[in-house]
């Protein structure tokens, strides 16, 4: 695999973390679908290249976001701790994808490695997400699509702190399975690009 220099790096996750922003902007604003698509670049920055690299590209993607109140779903301070679920989602994923030699040695093991770490990043981005939504409980708007599936859990007296949760899992199953394989496509994509430049 090419080496990067870390302006290349820089440049490149700078670019990815824009190309999160837009994804979100238009999947789950404009089109209002069920998938928030902000960790797509941020996967394939982190198989391209490092953990610190993907932390970055998230940030970008973050510091986007804070521009457009109108985006939020809370106010901008509280956005900016969802940040926390996006990191332990990354991390859940830099472990799966640790050993590489693991992750391309056939389609079979490829694909569960991926479904694995989209499937855990999945549930720790929904506890992670439900504590913060437990902490600043109703500072979310009525159109916010985790917000629908708690009420359907709350209604029927499960703790506050489990609806957050629950409320989330299934929204963020879809979402992770989407990006993770959707980051590991474009990593596919971006790597033989560079790779036929360098020969």
């Amino acid at each position: 695999m090419r080496r990067f220099s870390k302006v290349e790096k820089i440049i490149f996750c700078t670019i990815a973390g824009v190309l999160d922003f837009l994804l979100n902007a238009f999947f789950n604003h404009y089109l209002n679908m069920p998938v928030f698509l902000d960790t797509t670049f941020v996967v394939t920055a982190l198989l391209l290249f490092d953990f610190p690299c993907s932390v970055y590209t998230l940030l970008v993607f973050y510091v986007l976001k804070s521009f457009f109140p109108h985006m939020h779903q809370l106010y901008t301070l509280y956005e900016f701790f969802y940040s926390l679920g996006g990191l332990a989602y990354i991390g859940i994923c830099a472990l799966f994808f640790k050993k590489k030699e693991d992750l391309f040695s056939s389609v079979y093991k490829t694909f569960w490695i991926i479904f694995e770490a989209a499937l855990l990043g999945a549930i720790a981005t929904s506890v992670v997400g439900g504590i913060i939504n437990t902490i600043y409980f109703g500072k979310m708007s009525d159109s916010y699509i985790p917000r629908r599936l708690f009420f359907i859990f709350f209604g029927h007296n499960v703790n506050l702190l489990l609806s957050c949760i629950l409320g989330r899992i299934p929204i963020f199953v879809l979402d992770r399975l989407i990006t993770t394989f959707l980051g590991f496509a474009l990593f596919k994509f971006f790597n033989k690009i560079f790779e036929e430049r360098q020969n």
